[in-house]
């Protein structure tokens, strides 16, 4: 009877020896951790290759190397890389897809998101329902981020209302920075009812926008209190934005930005705002906005399961309150999945808050949108 060699087991090594260890304290190493994990991101979805189709992007390789290095880094670090980590999605689907699949007390943990602040299109029988990014937030219960980003879009008008939207109603975050890759979410022409036809019929929705950020702030303390001192500021880069991978415009690079009320000149329609040539002008359209909203002190910002609805809530379904009972790809894939049939490209990058401004973000077709986007004038 032949006996095959028995390799020895080999023990987990405990690191008693390591020098991290044995003279690095507690808090050191912790705060070593979240140094490391804090330069780490998360990338998930389909990235757009120019504006009508988009590549796979999967996430860098090494991010969780130093878990998978160390047994006993990995049993002192356990969940608490969630915190640091952040968590970039192409689109709101992406997002909804990873994020409402975690339990409650995972998805609770994360305080780090970007994602685009693209609407959700849900197309059934032909018919198309559009839903805006708040409404999206409303089926993450139990999400309270630190820090939301929202990367905005060309078009100026469908940023301002996402935008919009998100202060007024949503939740789950603490601090909301919406980017913009131009100048056009204050300065678009605006018409505040716009007839279906040349009855009295009017849209449920205003193309309108108001002098902000004095707005945006009247709204957030109408929701917070005043005395909880909430705040929203506008910045301003201070050069064109260009197509290239950097970080997402910081205050420091920026000039703090106020609107000034409309002029009520004499003929003055009170339900039309003209174009602002300070920010629509030649050069001055290509700046980019940044626009920090902060709640109120002592508020409770998590996002519930019974929180009220808002304009455009997916919960209000017909077909389901939950994205698994309404998120099946074939229902949405009008709204933002054609997608290239490329082989994924992995995410790179050396700062986390860089970010991919491409040909999309800078195209001058209608609504942002050309079908033949390679052409030099994009």
């Amino acid at each position: 009877m032949s006996m095959e060699k028995q390799e020895p087991s080999l023990e987990a090594d405990e690191q008693s020896g390591s020098l991290l260890f044995q003279r690095v304290p507690q808090e050191i190493r912790n705060h070593i951790y979240a140094q490391l994990f804090s330069s780490i991101r998360l990338t998930f979805g389909f990235r757009w290759n120019g504006c009508t189709s988009r590549v796979a992007v999967k996430p860098a390789p090494h991010g969780f190397a130093f878990l998978h290095s160390c047994r006993r880094a990995r049993l002192e670090i356990n969940d608490s890389w969630l915190q640091y980590m952040l968590f970039s999605f192409e689109d709101p689907y992406e997002m909804l897809d990873h994020l409402s699949a975690l339990p409650t007390e995972m998805l609770s943990k994360i305080r780090r998101v970007r994602v685009s602040g693209d609407q959700l299109a849900y197309t059934i029988f032909g018919e198309q329902e559009l839903y805006p990014l708040a409404g999206a937030l409303k089926l993450l219960p139990g999400l309270q981020l630190d820090q939301l980003t929202v990367v905005g879009l060309p078009e100026g008008r469908d940023s301002y209302n996402t935008l919009n939207g998100l202060i007024k109603g949503s939740g789950g975050w603490k601090t909301l920075r919406f980017v913009s890759p131009n100048s056009s979410m204050l300065g678009f022409e605006a018409s505040r009812k716009v007839p279906f036809t040349d009855d009295t019929v009017v849209n449920d929705w205003e193309d309108w926008r108001e002098s902000q950020p004095e707005n945006w702030q009247a709204m957030l303390e109408a929701r917070d209190g005043r005395d909880s001192h909430p705040s929203v500021t506008v910045y301003r880069a201070r050069e064109p934005s260009h197509r290239s991978s950097r970080p997402i415009p910081r205050p420091s690079e920026c000039v703090e930005y106020r609107q000034e009320p409309v002029q009520q000149l004499p003929g003055w329609n009170p339900d039309f705002v003209p174009e602002d040539p300070d920010l629509m002008g030649e050069g001055e359209k290509d700046k980019a906005l940044l626009v920090v909203v902060k709640r109120g002190a002592g508020v409770d910002y998590q996002e519930k399961e019974d929180s009220p609805f808002v304009n455009g809530d997916l919960r209000e379904h017909e077909h389901g309150s939950t994205w698994e009972e309404i998120g099946g790809p074939s229902l949405w894939a009008n709204g933002g999945r054609v997608r290239d049939r490329q082989p994924p490209i992995v995410d790179d990058y050396n700062d986390p808050e860089e970010h991919v401004w491409t040909q999309r973000h800078f195209c001058k077709g209608l609504y942002g949108v050309h079908y033949d986007c390679h052409r030099d004038e994009c």
